[in-house]
């Protein structure tokens, strides 16, 4: 009753009709339990089969993610129990967290969240493998696996796949099912834009095959969309949401994926095609309008959450 609300556990208890302990010592006795036990201990899994029997057969076809959370390194005593040990007695630096999200309900729930150090693709690995077989057994079926594609994460996917990463494969809990295997588009759009500013030629160039035609190769600039930028300083603006923040990110800020979307954005396609003539760079603000637009419609495409929405970008 006090974790889902506190007014509540004290007017009940201020009442005096039933004989409560009070809130310091709630605090002191919670203090001492392990909320987010270990991969396979039977608390977990008792808690994780209490929660699927609460769910309707739709809801238990689930997305499992894959992340991870930087912490600061430290070992602290409480309550008979050193918390921020990994299992090798080390501090832990990165929480790996797993959670799991209903694909057709709004249902969440964490699954585990292990402290760890120096993570490598053998251990998440093996704790993945640990996962998918604690949710099927508790009685969810996992549809996909979703994580970032950093180095670690890509290595895992390829021992999943046997050595080569693939859509999807069988699912090593249960080989009478299909398990896809997808990067965050979130971190994939990031990290385009990343790439291309981060070419270190005079006009930030990057080469990219044409989409619909492989064997035919682009050239856009980044910047193309500063003389954008630049034209437009003083004047009703064709691009409005190209700012120079969204140009010059710093680093913290090249986590903010709404700065990415100015980038990626339909009013910069527009621009580049107006301006092509006036600026005199056709073939560039050509390409760049290109690329912007096959972005565009991916992070679009990746975003639908109705069947019927945005059918067109499909055609």
């Amino acid at each position: 009753m006090y974790i889902k609300s506190t007014t509540c556990y004290s007017y009940v208890r201020d009442k005096g009709n039933i004989i409560l302990p009070s809130v310091r010592q709630l605090q002191r006795v919670a203090s001492g339990l392990n909320v987010t036990p270990g991969l396979s201990t039977l608390a977990n899994e008792n808690y994780l089969r209490g929660r699927c029997k609460e769910l309707k057969d739709h809801e238990k076809q689930v997305v499992l993610q894959i992340d991870e959370i930087f912490i600061k390194s430290a070992i602290t005593y409480k309550c008979n129990t050193f918390i921020g040990l990994t299992k090798k007695g080390e501090a832990a630096t990165t929480i790996q967290c797993f959670l799991y999200s209903s694909l057709l309900s709004k249902n969440k729930e964490i699954v585990s969240l292990n402290p760890v150090k120096n993570m490598n693709a053998e251990d998440l690995h093996s704790m993945t493998l640990e996962i998918l077989s604690l949710t099927e057994k508790v009685g969810f079926s996992v549809v996909c696996i979703v994580s970032d594609n950093n180095r670690v994460n890509r290595n895992c996917f390829s021992k999943l796949c046997n050595g080569t990463i693939k859509s999807d494969i069988q699912n090593p809990a249960n080989n009478a099912k299909k398990l896809r295997l997808i990067f965050n588009s979130v971190y994939l759009i990031k990290s385009i834009r990343n790439n291309w500013l981060n070419q270190k030629d005079a006009d930030s160039s990057l080469m990219y095959p044409d989409p619909s035609g492989f064997s035919q190769i682009r050239k856009t600039s980044f910047s193309s969309l500063f003389k954008i930028y630049n034209e437009e300083m003083n004047i009703v603006k064709l691009a409005p949401k190209l700012c120079l923040k969204a140009l010059k990110p710093t680093n913290f800020e090249k986590q903010n994926v709404k700065l990415v979307l100015k980038i990626f954005e339909e009013s910069n396609v527009t621009a580049l095609n107006i301006l092509i003539d006036k600026l005199g760079y056709k073939e560039m603000f050509r390409d760049n309008a290109i690329f912007i637009k096959h972005i565009l419609d991916f992070w679009q495409i990746m975003n639908i959450k109705n069947p019927t929405k945005r059918v067109k970008i499909l055609n």
